[in-house]
C-alpha cells in the first residue's frame, strides 16, 4: 500500500497523466531513474497525442502513425544506452502496451 501511494505521490508531483507515468516507469525500469527521462516521456506523450482519439487503435493509419513515433522515440536509446535489438523490441512491446492502455480519449 505504501509503494503505490508514493507512487501516485510522485505522478502528482510531476503533474503526469495516466500515460506518461506508465511510459516513465517502464523506461526508469530500464535505465534508471533519470530526469532526462522525465522530460523526453512528456515530450513524446505530446507528440502522440496528435493521433490520438476515441477508438485509434482500431484505425490503422493512426496505430500505425503511433507505432512509428514510439519506434523513433526508442531507437534514440539504442546508442545512449548501448541496448541491443532484441532488447529495443521488448521494450517497444512494453511501451506500446502502456500507450493502448492509457493512451485511449474518451
Amino acid at each position: 500500500m505504501e509503494e503505490i501511494s508514493k507512487l501516485t505521490d510522485r505522478q502528482k508531483d510531476l503533474g503526469f497523466t495516466d500515460l506518461e507515468y506508465s511510459l516513465l516507469l517502464t523506461l526508469e525500469n530500464k535505465f534508471g531513474v533519470n530526469k532526462a527521462l522525465t522530460k523526453a516521456v512528456k515530450d513524446l506523450a505530446n507528440q502522440l497525442q496528435q493521433f490520438m482519439f476515441r477508438g485509434w487503435y482500431s484505425q490503422p493509419t493512426a496505430r500505425k502513425s503511433i507505432e512509428r513515433e514510439v519506434r523513433r522515440f526508442i531507437r534514440k536509446y539504442i546508442r545512449e544506452y548501448g541496448i541491443k535489438l532484441n532488447e529495443l523490441e521488448q521494450l517497444y512491446q512494453k511501451v506500446m502496451e502502456n500507450v493502448k492502455t492509457y493512451g485511449q480519449k474518451s
